[in-house]
């Protein structure tokens, strides 16, 4: 891919625990740094869920968490809902007078059916994340215009202000997409399913897996800095067609990654809602231990 040159795949993190119950899994990180002025629209075919399994598509600067992290999407076992999260140094809070249809769980962002289209824009002024069932995707979007003036209220945003100063907790990020086995988050996430026993009861039987796989349909990056006047651009993706950028970010090229779509549809199962959440992942690799 253009803007996503390649991935990088780091050797599988085993796990600690006494049981040495092991299943390898797949972390696949960009290579580039996303900057402030990036808009990401992601279409997933299909996104994981089952017991034992931990899902996630997220973004981290370097020196974790200076240049803080944002998740776009994470799932737990066979949870329904996902949530979308903000991890920084100290001093970043949400501000709960923000408009978004999400529950907010903790304000803090300290570190110390079928919805599965996705967009997340990382501005000077704020990071606010969408999700939609296909049906309700707007047309905007489908024709690689996205005006995100236009979309309905963001299931989660962050308002760059007086409690969280965006330029100050963030630095460019890297793009990531990983399946971590096991795990918990600060909320206990494995005893609010509906799984039985322990979750490394689950690592060895392969069939406990069967709908842990992301099948990605397309990821698109707009790229731009903010507040500049917006002109017409052409996409790369195939079958371009002309180009708008949202409001703030100066023209940009979106561009489709070289993930193969599934060769049949498969069947996926929804996470209706997105919630934020506290700093409960870890430093990179956040998602790659239990």
């Amino acid at each position: 891919m253009s803007c996503l040159p390649s991935f990088s795949i780091p050797p599988p993190v085993l796990s600690s625990t006494i049981e040495q119950h092991l299943r390898s899994s797949v972390r696949l990180e960009s290579l580039e740094r996303y900057d402030v002025g990036t808009m990401v629209i992601a279409d997933f075919h299909h996104t994981p869920y089952g017991c034992a399994s931990w899902p996630a598509f997220w973004m981290h600067g370097e020196d974790w968490p200076k240049n803080g992290e944002i998740d776009i999407f994470e799932g737990w076992n066979d949870n329904t809902h996902g949530r979308a999260t903000l991890h920084t140094t100290p001093n970043c809070a949400h501000d709960p007078t923000g408009t978004q249809t999400g529950k907010v769980l903790q304000e803090t962002c300290d570190s110390s059916v079928n919805w599965n289209v996705f967009a997340a824009m990382y501005t000077t002024s704020e990071i606010s994340v969408w999700r939609w069932r296909r049906q309700d995707v707007p047309d905007d979007i489908k024709s690689n215009n996205p005006r995100p003036e236009l979309w309905p209220t963001p299931v989660a945003t962050w308002k760059s202000g007086a409690s969280c100063d965006i330029d100050k907790h963030f630095g460019p990020q890297n793009m990531i997409i990983n399946i971590a086995m096991c795990g918990d988050s600060d909320l206990n996430t494995y005893a609010q399913g509906k799984c039985p026993g322990k979750c490394y009861d689950h690592l060895l039987k392969g069939s406990n897996y069967k709908e842990v796989y992301f099948a990605i349909n397309s990821i698109k990056i707009f790229k731009g800095e903010p507040d500049a006047v917006s002109k017409p651009v052409t996409a790369t993706a195939p079958g371009p067609k002309p180009v708008v950028p949202p409001p703030g970010l100066k023209p940009g090229k979106p561009v489709v990654p070289t993930v193969p779509k599934s060769p049949s549809p498969i069947p996926g199962k929804e996470l209706p809602s997105s919630n934020t959440k506290p700093g409960g992942a870890a430093g990179p690799p956040p998602k790659d231990h239990s």
